[in-house]
């Protein structure tokens, strides 16, 4: 990753005349004024800063609430990352994969833009793998494919906004000099200008006297809410058919459904008595850890749960599967919204109006503490269902870049991949606008007592 150098500005045009500009006599900008002019020759931030926007997000997204302990990063590496979408007319910005392991021993994995006037988590989430790796699930792709047609909005919006105070900067000083815009020479004139509100001994261009290091701000936290991070097979599936000679990874069983996990989920969620196959479904005993496990870890990260959880929570899903109406074939599974919307009904659980991808609907649901399950199909037309489960309102401060959406997810695929995802303002009618029209959007999921 490059750094940038020492010399702020360098330009082709014509020398300005600086004689009109004592050096007493010095041309005010405003801070964004300035950093306009700053982020046009810096053009990708450093390594260090990158480590540093990540550390930034780790911390406001692990740190327990009401403590004082700080997340730190341990170990970390820093590799570029590469992806297809389907936009039209890709992002030039720099994109890292960035895995890091925190003092606490978890390990995440974020992939972030170092683009200098629009630097930004595009996704962080729990696990090491790679996420531009062969083996991502295409679930993972596609809603990463999302958050990638998501930045590119934001970044044509912070290049907008950042030319236009450029325009504005270089008007003031061209009229400072009583020259033309094309005649001014930045390198000549950085000692002159002053930025307001800055002492003028200090504030110039030359002695960069404000911080343009970027930091994560945050504006509004909803933090996750679910207990659960289920996924499709052992144990969740040990007592499907063993049907599927092909199927080595799920134990040649049918794998649980995205929808079936969902709804699943949802159940332990909102605590709903139910009882399967026999089982009436203890929901703390369920969900004393995120994940259930059908074996021990060979390196000691997780053992084996007892075979009344193993049991139980296949029966669980073995159940929902069968009393919502979803089939199943060895490559996949077909089930119905208003099947699944009836099920949940009889269980006196209310699924929210279909609506779009839209943040204010997330942000409102998960707000009142209401579960938002989502709808979408891979590029190979695969569909998958979700629960949104968290929200964040982020600036970066130190560029001129616009807020971000984030919202955080549960794949239905374990821990792994679950984590915050960087959601499109439907303002910019550009790559995500027509991406997210795929997406359907169930909030509002209350239990009726």
């Amino acid at each position: 990753m490059s750094v940038a150098t020492a010399g702020l500005f360098a330009c082709n045009k014509q020398n300005a005349d600086v004689n009109n500009v004592t050096p007493n006599n010095k041309i005010t900008l405003s801070e964004p004024e300035y950093k306009s002019l700053y982020y046009d020759s810096l053009k990708e931030i450093p390594e260090d800063q990158v480590i540093s926007l990540v550390s930034d997000f780790l911390n406001n997204t692990k740190k327990k609430v009401g403590t004082k302990s700080t997340v730190t990063i341990k170990n970390v590496s820093v590799k570029p990352f590469a992806i297809p979408t389907k936009s039209t007319a890709r992002s030039a910005a720099p994109l890292y994969n960035v895995t890091t392991v925190s003092n606490t021993g978890d390990t995440s994995v974020a992939v972030i833009s170092a683009y200098a006037r629009c630097p930004q988590i595009i996704a962080f989430v729990n696990g090491g793998k790679n996420l531009n790796a062969p083996e991502t699930p295409e679930a993972v792709k596609m809603l990463l494919n999302s958050s990638l047609l998501a930045y590119e909005d934001y970044q044509k919006q912070a290049d907008k906004v950042t030319d236009s105070l450029k325009v504005a900067a270089t008007g003031k000083i061209a009229a400072s000099l009583a020259v033309t815009e094309s005649e001014v020479n930045l390198a000549q004139v950085k000692s002159r200008i002053a930025i307001a509100g800055n002492p003028a001994t200090k504030a110039t261009l030359e002695k960069n006297p404000i911080s343009t290091r970027p930091s994560h701000t945050i504006f509004a936290n909803y933090m996750p809410i679910m207990l659960t991070a289920w996924g499709q097979g052992m144990p969740y599936n040990r007592t499907m058919p063993q049907s599927c000679p092909d199927n080595w990874l799920w134990d040649y069983r049918y794998a649980i459904s995205s929808a079936s996990i969902a709804i699943a989920q949802v159940l332990a969620f909102y605590e709903v008595p139910i009882t399967m196959y026999g089982y009436n479904m203890d929901w703390y005993y369920l969900t004393e850890n995120k994940e259930i496990w059908e074996e021990t870890d060979y390196f000691g990260a997780y053992v084996q749960d007892p075979l009344l959880r193993r049991n139980m929570v296949a029966e669980l899903m073995r159940g929902v599967t069968a009393e919502a109406g979803i089939t199943y074939t060895c490559t996949g599974s077909s089930t119905n919204i208003t099947t699944v919307r009836n099920y949940l009904n009889a269980k006196e659980v209310t699924l929210g109006t279909e609506t779009t991808y839209n943040f204010p609907a997330i942000r409102s649901s998960i707000a009142d503490l209401k579960l938002v399950l989502m709808y979408g199909q891979t590029a190979q037309s695969q569909g998958h269902w979700w629960l949104i489960d968290g929200a964040m309102v982020t600036r970066i401060t130190g560029t001129v870049s616009p807020d971000f959406n984030f919202v955080h997810v549960n794949m239905g695929l374990g821990e792994t991949y679950n984590g915050y995802y960087l959601m499109g303002d439907n303002r910019f009618e550009t790559g995500f606008a027509t991406f997210q029209q795929g997406f359907k959007l169930y909030p509002n999921i209350v239990r009726r007592y």
